[in-house]
Formats: C-alpha cells, sequence, structure tokens
C-alpha cells in the first residue's frame, strides 16, 4: 500500500514538471538555435555528389562561401621590413698588382622614404685572409671600416639622411700593407640594404563558381565581424576589381552587392589606410542565383539481362530541397524500342525524404533505357542519389 502510494506521488510530480517545463522539447533536423533562444535558422546543407535539378527558371538558390576556410585573419598598413638591394658572391681584391672593387647602383621608392625607420646594412663574409679591412661607402660616405671574420655577419645602423632615391653602394678592401706578396681578399656571401617602410598588408581570396552560378548572378552578400585594433582609417573591400564597401564597418555587418561582374575564378581583397590595421573574425560569402530551367531532365541506364531477370525492383532518389510552387514530379521511362511507360511516384515529396518510385518488367527493356523528370509551376526539385535497384 506504501509503495502504491508512492509511486503515485511520483507520478504526479513527474506530470508537473512536464507542463512547467513546457515537455520534451523535439530535436529538429537541419535547425539550430541562435543566440536568442527563441530564434532558429537552417544549418548550412553540402554540396551535393551527383545532384541535379527538376524545374523552370523562377527559382534563387543560394551557397556560402567562408573565406580564409572560416578562419580570422588580419588587415594592415603598418611598418613591414622591406630589402632595397641583395647582391650575392661578391669578390673584391687589393694588392699591389692589382685592385677589385665592387660598386652597386640601387633605387628607393620615393613614397617609402619619407616614413623608413631603422635603415640598415647586412653583410656576410664567406671567406677573407684578413690581409686588411674591409670598407663600404654609401652615396660617397663611409659607413663602415673593420675587418670581419669568415663566416661572420655584420649588422651597419645607417644614417636615414644618407638615403635617397637613386643610391650607389660601393665595396673594397684596404691594401694588404707590407704583406706585397699577396692581395688582401674579402668573399662575399651576401649584401643587403633594407629598412622599415610603411606597406599595406593586404588580404585577398579566391573562390569559384560554377557555371550556372556565375552566369545567372542575381546578388551577394558579405557577412562580416570585424574590429579595428588600431588607427582611425577605413576598411576597403574589392571584389574581382570593384569597390564593395568602403568605410569604418560594425562589428557586425552584411554588405549587398548587385553590379559586380562574376567569373569562375573570382577574388575578393581587403585592405586599409595608413598606419591601421583591422582584425576580421570572420568572412562570409553568400552567392545567390537564378536556377537554370531544366522542366525536363533525362538520365540514361542501361539494363542487361540479368538485371532484366531480376525484376520487379525500383527507382530511388532523394530530395535536396523543392523550390517556389512545383507542379508534381513526373517520371516516366522510354525504352530502347522508344516506347513510353509512365511511372508512379509513391508516397509525398518533402526536403529530406527519399522517393521510390517501383519499376517492372513491362517498363523497361534489356540494353539503353532513359528516365526523364518533368515538372511544371513555378519551382522545381533538387534531387540527387538517383538509383536503380534491380
Amino acid at each position: 500500500m506504501d509503495f502504491a502510494r508512492t509511486l503515485i506521488v511520483g507520478l504526479v510530480i513527474l506530470a508537473a514538471m512536464f507542463i512547467l517545463l513546457g515537455g520534451f522539447a523535439p530535436e529538429e533536423k537541419g535547425y539550430r538555435f541562435g543566440l536568442e533562444r527563441n530564434i532558429t535558422y537552417e544549418e548550412e546543407k553540402p554540396k551535393l555528389e551527383g545532384e541535379f535539378f527538376v524545374g523552370s527558371r523562377d527559382v534563387t538558390d543560394f551557397d556560402h562561401i567562408y573565406l580564409n576556410e572560416g578562419n580570422s585573419f588580419d588587415v594592415s598598413y603598418a611598418y613591414e621590413d622591406k630589402v632595397f638591394i641583395e647582391e650575392k658572391d661578391i669578390e673584391v681584391r687589393h694588392g699591389l698588382t692589382e685592385y677589385k672593387y665592387k660598386e652597386l647602383a640601387f633605387t628607393i621608392p620615393r613614397e617609402d622614404l619619407p616614413d623608413m625607420k631603422n635603415p640598415y646594412l647586412e653583410i656576410k663574409v664567406s671567406n677573407t685572409n684578413l690581409y686588411g679591412e674591409l670598407r663600404i661607402f654609401l652615396n660617397g660616405e663611409e659607413v663602415f671600416s673593420d675587418f670581419i671574420q669568415p663566416r661572420a655577419t655584420e649588422m651597419i645602423e645607417l644614417n636615414r639622411s644618407l638615403l635617397k632615391e637613386e643610391n650607389t653602394l660601393r665595396i673594397e678592401p684596404t691594401s694588404s700593407g707590407w704583406r706585397f706578396w699577396a692581395s688582401d681578399v674579402y668573399q662575399i656571401n651576401y649584401i643587403r640594404v633594407g629598412g622599415k617602410v610603411l606597406g599595406l598588408i593586404q588580404e585577398s581570396y579566391t573562390f569559384s563558381l560554377d557555371r550556372e552560378q556565375y552566369r545567372n548572378f542575381q546578388q551577394g552578400r558579405l557577412i562580416l565581424n570585424s574590429e579595428r585594433t588600431r588607427g582611425e582609417g577605413e576598411l576597403s573591400i574589392m571584389l574581382n576589381g570593384k569597390e564593395i564597401f568602403k568605410g569604418i564597418p560594425e562589428p557586425y555587418q552584411w554588405i549587398d552587392f548587385r553590379d559586380v561582374p562574376m567569373f569562375s575564378e573570382n577574388i575578393i581583397t581587403f585592405l586599409t589606410g595608413k598606419d591601421t590595421s583591422y582584425h576580421i573574425n570572420k568572412a562570409e560569402l553568400v552567392i545567390f542565383w537564378e536556377r537554370e530551367a531544366h522542366s525536363e531532365v533525362r538520365k540514361t541506364i542501361t539494363t542487361s539481362s540479368y538485371d532484366y531477370s531480376r525484376l520487379p525492383g525500383s527507382i530511388t532518389f532523394k530530395v535536396n530541397k523543392i523550390y517556389g510552387t512545383p507542379g508534381p514530379l513526373n517520371i516516366k521511362i522510354i525504352d530502347s524500342l522508344g516506347r513510353e511507360h509512365k511511372l508512379v511516384v509513391e508516397g509525398i515529396i518533402k526536403e529530406g525524404g527519399t522517393v521510390t518510385v517501383p519499376i517492372t518488367k513491362d517498363d523497361l527493356t534489356v540494353g539503353t533505357n532513359t528516365v526523364v523528370f518533368s515538372v511544371s509551376g513555378r519551382g522545381g526539385y533538387s534531387l540527387y542519389d538517383f538509383r536503380v535497384n534491380y
């Protein structure tokens, strides 16, 4: 008796909790909760092998493209190292009977000069007999005079005022002195002049569209999650050479574009102004295009004598998506003798479902048969995984 009372009380409590909590929440395939509890949105469906579309042209489809594979990236206009000249495998000599020096000319772009910082000269000696010093002149001014050991590297800070647009570098050894029978020799692995200049660190990404997508492109949307991490400059975004955005983006912003030429291979570029950096947490493109008219689609099947002997069987396919308001999906087989056989679709056609169409020996022949899908109305069906089951 006590057990029965306890059981009844437990059931009453369980029922009360069920009512208060709103029952058991169903897990619906294809949807998940967004940031707000009362908002759901459809999961992206992956591209399907063997997908085909049957329907009218009055259908708009879309695809997601995640730039940098969905990873974050940076866009900045900041100081970066730049090498203005680098020369390798140089040999200079100075002795009683020979004098071999090296003179190099190099140019610094005019736009790099005003904001240049930390100019330097770097030299690495591969071998030397150390019979004298090595001297280096920049635009006629001596910037180095000393011994350099074999396999040693020297980093020389340069005075910014010595550098111009057009520059000359001269490398020469001193005399071997009292060792008149031999020359002072330096074999130089490399010598380079560089510095820090303001430069644009832009990010570019390519993405591909199939023929139908770029030929029937309607509009696009760039979904941007970004933050400015330094400076006051704007962010510019170019798509196939055309600017689709210039300004200071909101942390979460949609950028719509229409009048942009689209191709099979496309490039989108992010860049910014001087001394400014942006961190792009995520950038996603959504491409909208119009499905081409395929009011009739044909699939060829080859039936062997063995296949034919195993009938009855079925044709099956899966439904990825239904667009607009299409009419009934009609299916027929044209056998190898040219005769038409209408087939009956079993069940209701719905997204995510599998459609089964029975076939018998009366519907096809040994040899090549053609399955014809057709539809009317303003819409269509995206189908995939077409199979013939004998």
